[in-house]
């Protein structure tokens, strides 16, 4: 246990780092404007990636905790089968926008792509994880950020492709994942059965109804900033949202220890109110020790920053907070989603997404830029609260 949570910790902490590091850097090399495009380009994805697999993985998951090997190998490849079709319509799709929405162009035809190794490398994430593999995870996620890395820094600074060199950055590391661990993957056509796809349909028919919800309180705050003030300002805020995101990393450590235990413990029914109580709270604790020493550190490095992006740092300090709050909703999460409690998740969803919403464009006028950003916390706090209140009312 103590081990795994070691090498958990360092796949997060040094991309954490290296996050940063990235982050300041594209902020020397590329212009407010360039930098608005990698925030159009992380609001496209977030809606095309997850249309790939009908947010079904977490079935999957299910299924590998509950099915012996070869059962879930041939359901695995029924999943992986319908994502391929599913990225066939989605590239036919992005590659006519591409030619209606030409300023985008870039991006509408690099997204399918990148959802597709993302699509495929998150089956190899889940089950490392379930398994309990914490040191393969860590080779195979510090080698694909480190080359993501070196990548972002030759295309940008040494063949200076500005912020389309960081997206082709990000999509060959995980091509070359995604090739070394499907090197012996042999396809066919073989597809859910009818059975099967209703139970598909079922799972993620919710959480595809969800999906407006997720994009509100994740990506809507790009979107208002873009509506509100100017494309350069889009830039300043995915710069801050860029650095307040390493938040996301230094949570999956705890996260990926707790959801194979939590599944197990789900299955046998002897994961307690108490205990869920206790894990919640000692969660809260580090995670909101570890948003206000970043904050407070983040002072520090006021100089590395060029004078064009350093508003951007009040956001950065709003958005680590919020996603402390959303690790703590992630914790109670596991226990809806193993239940298989969509509907539910929905709706918390859209609670807090029109909370967001609401509060990002009521505080404009008083906040400016900064609004969006709090709007965004208030959002992940009030889901935070409902799935823990939910997640103990389904135990013991």
């Amino acid at each position: 246990m103590k081990k795994n949570y070691l090498y958990y910790s360092l796949s997060s902490a040094i991309p954490a780092a290296l996050g940063f590091i990235i982050a300041i850097f594209l902020s020397r090399n590329i212009t407010t404007v360039d930098y608005g495009y990698l925030g159009v380009f992380a609001m496209s994805l977030y809606v095309i990636e997850p249309l790939l697999f009908f947010f079904n993985l977490g079935l999957l998951e299910i299924k590998y905790v509950n099915l012996e090997s070869n059962s879930y190998n041939k359901y695995r490849l029924k999943y992986i089968n319908f994502g391929l079709r599913n990225f066939l319509v989605i590239f036919s799709f992005c590659l006519v926008a591409s030619f209606i929405f030409s300023n985008y162009r870039f991006i509408f035809l690099a997204i399918p792509f990148i959802a597709l190794t993302r699509f495929l490398i998150k089956i190899i994430w889940m089950e490392l994880v379930q398994d309990k593999n914490a040191k393969q995870y860590l080779i195979a996620f510090l080698t694909m950020t480190i080359f993501i890395f070196l990548l972002t820094v030759i295309f940008v600074k040494y063949i200076d492709l500005s912020w389309e060199g960081r997206v082709l950055a990000l999509f060959i590391p995980e091509l070359m994942i995604v090739l070394f661990y499907y090197k012996n993957w042999r396809f066919n056509f073989n597809w859910y059965t009818k059975k099967e796809m209703l139970s598909v349909m079922k799972f993620g028919a919710p959480l595809f109804i969800s999906l407006g919800a997720a994009w509100m309180l994740q990506e809507a705050d790009k979107y208002i900033v873009l509506q509100f003030f100017s494309l350069s300002s889009l830039g300043v805020y995915t710069f801050a949202y860029l650095i307040g995101k390493i938040m996301k990393l230094i949570n999956q450590p705890v996260l990926q220890i707790l959801k194979p235990i939590y599944y197990n413990e789900l299955k046998s029914s002897s994961l307690t109110k108490e205990r869920h109580l206790r894990n919640v709270a000692l969660f809260s604790v580090v995670v909101l020790c570890a948003s206000s020493l970043l904050s407070y550190f983040l002072v520090f490095f006021q100089e590395l920053i060029p004078d064009s992006y350093k508003e951007g740092i009040g956001i950065t300090q709003i958005i680590l907070f919020s996603f402390a709050c959303f690790g703590i909703y992630q914790v109670s999460s596991i226990i809806l989603e193993y239940y298989k409690l969509n509907v539910l998740k929905t709706k918390l969803l859209y609670i807090g997404a029109i909370i967001n919403i609401f509060f990002s464009i009521i505080l404009i006028d008083r906040f400016g830029i900064l609004a969006p950003a709090y709007g965004t916390l208030i959002g992940f706090g009030v889901i935070a609260i409902l799935s823990l209140f939910y997640g103990l009312r389904q135990l013991k």
